[in-house]
Parts: C-alpha cells; sequence; structure tokens
C-alpha cells in the first residue's frame, strides 16, 4: 500500500502547485488508473496514456505520471495539496491490489 510518507514532496517549478516524487521505482498502468479515477468522480482532462493522465479537481489540477511521480497545479495550500495526494493514492492502491 502506497503512503503519503513514500513521496518526496517539492514546491512546483513552473506553476503553483507541489511534486511528489516517490521514494522507489515502480511503474503503474494509468489507463487502469483513470478509469478508477472516474468511478471516484474525477474529471480527466487529458488522456496522455500509457505515459500521463490530467486530472481536474475542485481543489486543482493532477498530473499524474505512470512513473509515480505525481504534481498537483493550482494549489498553494501544502495541506490541500496533501489531502489530493491521499485522495490520489487511495485510488492507486485500488489498482494495485488487482
Amino acid at each position: 500500500m502506497l503512503s503519503e510518507d513514500m513521496f518526496i514532496m517539492d514546491t512546483c517549478k513552473s506553476t503553483p502547485g507541489f511534486e511528489f516524487y516517490p521514494r522507489f521505482s515502480k511503474k503503474i498502468d494509468v489507463s487502469m488508473l483513470s478509469k478508477e479515477l472516474q468511478k471516484k468522480g474525477y474529471y480527466l482532462d487529458k488522456d496522455g496514456s500509457p505515459f500521463f493522465i490530467d486530472v481536474n479537481s475542485s481543489n486543482g489540477k493532477i498530473t499524474i505520471f505512470n512513473s509515480l511521480k505525481i504534481l498537483i497545479k493550482d494549489q498553494i495550500s501544502e495541506d490541500v495539496a496533501r489531502v489530493l495526494l491521499k485522495e490520489v493514492l487511495s485510488a492507486i492502491n485500488t489498482i494495485l491490489k488487482d
């Protein structure tokens, strides 16, 4: 199971937001993840499968790469970014169980 402490947080270099880098090397199937996120009510803005997906949330835009690098853009609150990360990790953990 993936958790927040398995990621390194940094500020985003290009937009207001945060970048989360995994402390390990793992690839995920982003097309499976996109289906799981849609079930949870997220809107997919752009599908760059098999490399990344862009997801819109009411609290910001999220880009998830198949390497598990996660960008949370248009968000200046670290607390809100961490909540979004936990929601994304919940969806990722669901597909990793399968």
